[in-house]
């Protein structure tokens, strides 16, 4: 067998002759220009195997035969003789896609099973520092091509095949081929931390963490309106210069207040290639509803991908005359909908105006990214303003003569009265009509032109509007009592 050791020259093995009175043996190497041609005498009995140091295997595929040779000078045949070729490996980087690949000639000389396998052997070197041969993958005897893949940049790759004939026990080595990963060095860290909603630019902002050592040309922020896209690119960001490790957007275009929108961040390296892909992250939508039970429900869609995912969720409102927003309520990140039943003592004889927002706090992050000031990463949502529909109660009697003043009168009691249509009558049983008012204020004192009405069954209707709203009518009947 022949194989390259590791200063790139041929190693020769052969068994000696164990017939006639050899002497000694004749290296025959096949030269590309002259031919086969002597190049080394062994004498008999040297101990194998033998280097040849005139050879360049670590540059082209060596061709050999042996020849014994007699004490009168007799060579055995030469064409008898099986040659053998050492493995020239050779090597292609691909530094933009940051791949190595692997071709060697094959093996001649193990008869007629041949090669069984091939395998890639691989060293690392890193930071100078060499690390252990290990197999990198194996091939089979007909297939000499080997391809790596996900380089390192800064890495140095050094390669060897080793052939395995179909007993197992013989075996060549090729020469080493060795590289350096010149390939562009890929983000360690592509992290889009917040999407959110910023109220004074009235815009979609997002804040994001790269690695400012990567071989990156640029950043491009995509936009789609699902999560499986199809994804816009909106903006292309140049690499931030120094070492800052984080830049911001403003997305203008968003509209926060009617839509979800997904948002991801692809690194182009120096080849012009994509690097990496940040995850996906949205922002969070609020949609507030006015229930008939004089409450508001509030639901929102989850903010995704935090690594630290959603700690809670923290709701804000600002009711009626109330200058600021306040912290309502803190539900888990598992809700996606609170309901706000709110106090008719308190906001009973308002307007019934309530605006609310909610903020999406990330849980503890793994990276320790956090805010300049130090608080996690938060998304804060669209801002939803709404009226609470007026409320109408209307007693079943009343009595002019009551000792409680507010039973002295008759007329609808209104919550939220925030009333753009409003009119009221009452009819007596033949009728005719009593009292009218467009007034909500204004109630019957239980007089008709001037004089008491008598004691009995009175009917009234009522007509009223939210801004806003298709005005609702009301009838029925009640009872003065004198």
């Amino acid at each position: 067998s022949v194989r390259v050791n590791g200063n790139g020259n041929s190693i020769i093995s052969w068994s000696g002759s164990t017939e006639g009175d050899v002497v000694e043996y004749y290296l025959y190497f096949n030269d590309p220009k002259l031919g086969w041609r002597v190049v080394d005498t062994v004498a008999a009995g040297t101990p194998m195997p033998h280097e040849w140091t005139g050879s360049n295997a670590s540059g082209r595929s060596e061709e050999f035969r042996i020849v014994s040779v007699d004490s009168c000078g007799n060579n055995s045949d030469q064409q008898l003789v099986k040659p053998h070729s050492t493995i020239y490996l050779k090597n292609y980087l691909n530094k933009c896609e940051a791949y190595s690949r692997l071709s060697w000639n094959t093996y001649e000389g193990f008869g007629k099973q041949g090669v069984a396998e091939y395998r890639i052997w691989i060293q690392e070197i890193i930071n100078g520092t060499p690390q252990g041969w290990q197999i990198l993958g194996t091939r089979t005897g007909e297939d000499t091509v080997y391809t790596q893949r996900n380089l390192e940049n800064g890495y140095e790759y050094c390669y060897r095949i080793q052939a395995i004939d179909t007993s197992g026990t013989r075996t060549s080595r090729s020469n080493e081929r060795c590289i350096e990963a010149e390939v562009p060095r890929k983000s360690k860290v592509l992290y889009l931390a917040q999407v959110t909603n910023n109220m004074e630019r009235n815009a979609m902002e997002l804040n994001t963490y790269i690695d400012a050592q990567a071989d990156v040309l640029n950043f491009d922020l995509e936009r789609a309106l699902t999560s499986e896209g199809p994804f816009e690119r909106i903006a292309t960001i140049p690499k931030p210069d120094g070492n800052d490790i984080t830049f911001q957007f403003f997305d203008y275009g968003a509209n926060p207040g009617s839509n979800i929108y997904y948002y991801r961040v692809s690194a182009t390296d120096s080849c012009g290639g994509r690097d990496t892909m940040s995850m996906l992250s949205n922002n969070v939508l609020l949609r507030v509803e006015p229930r008939g039970d004089v409450s508001n429900l509030l639901t929102w869609n989850h903010y995704k991908e935090w690594d630290g995912g959603v700690a809670r969720y923290e709701i804000y409102r600002q009711a009626d005359d109330e200058t600021s927003y306040s912290l309502l309520a803190q539900v888990s990140g598992a809700d996606s909908s609170y309901k706000d039943e709110f106090d008719q003592a308190v906001y009973g004889n308002g307007e019934g105006n309530f605006c609310y927002y909610l903020k999406a706090i990330e849980g503890p992050n793994s990276l320790s990214y956090v805010k300049p000031n130090g608080d996690p990463y938060d998304s804060r949502s669209n801002t939803v303003c709404m009226n609470q529909k007026a409320r109408v109660f209307v007693p079943t009697a009343f009595n002019p003569g009551s000792d409680k003043e507010i039973n002295r009168s008759f007329g609808p009691s209104m919550k939220f009265t925030e009333v753009e249509q409003y009119y009221f009558y009452v009819m007596n049983r033949w009728g005719v009509k009593v009292f009218e008012t467009s007034t909500p204020e204004e109630r019957w004192d239980g007089t008709y032109e001037g004089s008491e009405a008598p004691q009995g069954v009175y009917i009234y209707f009522i007509r009223y509007a939210t801004p806003g709203e298709v005005a609702t009518e009301e009838r029925g009947s009640f009872t003065l009592i004198r």
